[in-house]
C-alpha cells in the first residue's frame, strides 16, 4: 500500500517498484492465492503458486484454479490445496477478511511514494493486531502483523 493507503487506482497497481514486486511474487510461491477478480486481472498471470481461488460471481474465470462466490466459500476451497493460503486482494476482500478475523498474520508491504488511488487497504486496529517485524527497504517497508 502507499502512505495513504492506496492499492489501486483505475483498474491498476498505482506504483512500479520492481524489488516490492517481486517480493510479493517470491512471498506467493507455492502458496495458494486467494484474490478478488479484478486483482487477479492485474496479478494472475504472474502468480506461480500451488492454486489460484478467484472471488466473482463468474462461473469461471481463465487461468484460476477454483472460483467462489465469496470470500468463506474461497478460503474453503483453497484449503482443499494445503494449510498455506495467501489473500492478496483486492481491497473489499482484505476488508472482509481483516473486518471478519479470516487471517493469522498480515504481511503490509507499505511503498515510499505517495500515490493517487481509488482502492485502499483497511485500517488495523491495534487493539486486535501488532506489529512483530519491520524490514526498511530502500523503496518500501514491510511488516509482519499477527493477531494479540
Amino acid at each position: 500500500m502507499a502512505p495513504s493507503r492506496a492499492i489501486g487506482f483505475e483498474g491498476r497497481l498505482p506504483w512500479s517498484i520492481p524489488n516490492e514486486y517481486a517480493h510479493f511474487l517470491r512471498s506467493i510461491r507455492g502458496k495458494t492465492m486467494v484474490m478478488g477478480r479484478k486483482s487477479w486481472d492485474v496479478f494472475g498471470a504472474d502468480a506461480k503458486t500451488v492454486a489460484n481461488v478467484v472471488i466473482t460471481r463468474a462461473k469461471s474465470v481463465p487461468g484460476a484454479t477454483e472460483v467462489a462466490p465469496d470470500l468463506t466459500r474461497a478460503l474453503s476451497l483453497a484449503a482443499e490445496y494445503g494449510e498455506d493460503i495467501f489473500i492478496a486482494g483486492g481491497g473489499r476482500t482484505y476488508s472482509e477478511a481483516i473486518g471478519s478475523g479470516q487471517y493469522d498474520e498480515i504481511w503490509l508491504s507499505t511503498v515510499k511514494v505517495e500515490v493517487e488511488g481509488d482502492v485502499f487497504f483497511p485500517a488495523l486496529d491495534e487493539a486486535q493486531v501488532v506489529c512483530v517485524t519491520r524490514e526498511d527497504h530502500p523503496d518500501y517497508f514491510l511488516e509482519k502483523w499477527i493477531k494479540k
